[in-house]
């Protein structure tokens, strides 16, 4: 038996060759996308994740920074306020001693004219010791007179 190979015959292989082909063309097609939407599936469900955790994590950022500025907020505060009381405690001081530059001025001049009191005191005293010192001399000389007189006077009595 032999067979006899005919255009048709060859026509009729090179279609079914090409039915075949694109058949398989076509399963392999259907295999590959429903692979790709599993793949697709996967990374959305990754690119999900991802999303969410940095969603998370930009919160938490977030969250930080807030507590971050509502520290400094609270430290610019505080040094503010303290700022604030320094500088009163400074203005009290510094009238505080004004006050006492002004007493201490005060006692200066004080002393001042209490040192030149003291100076007429001394010098009223000097002129004083001198006047005693003048008339202790006078009565001096007179006790001496006294004491010749009453010599004379002793010889006097016993020479009668």
């Amino acid at each position: 038996m032999t067979i006899e190979v005919t255009y048709w015959h060859i026509a009729l292989f090179i279609f079914l060759f090409f039915v075949f082909y694109l058949l398989a063309m076509y399963i392999v097609t259907k295999y590959m996308t429903s692979r790709l939407g599993e793949i697709a599936d996967r990374v959305d469900n990754l690119v999900d994740r991802l999303i969410k955790k940095v969603d998370e994590n930009s919160k938490k950022q977030e969250r930080e920074i807030y507590l971050i500025a509502r520290r400094l907020e609270n430290t610019e505060t505080k040094l503010k306020n303290e700022r604030e009381r320094l500088l009163e405690k400074n203005k009290q001081l510094q009238e505080e001693i004004n006050t006492s530059l002004k007493e201490i001025r005060t006692i200066k001049d004080g002393l001042k004219a209490f040192k030149n009191n003291l100076k007429a005191f001394k010098d009223e005293l000097l002129e004083a010791q001198r006047e005693i010192a003048t008339k202790n001399g006078i009565i001096a000389r007179k006790d001496k007179k006294i004491m010749r007189l009453k010599e004379i006077l002793k010889n006097y009595q016993k020479g009668e």
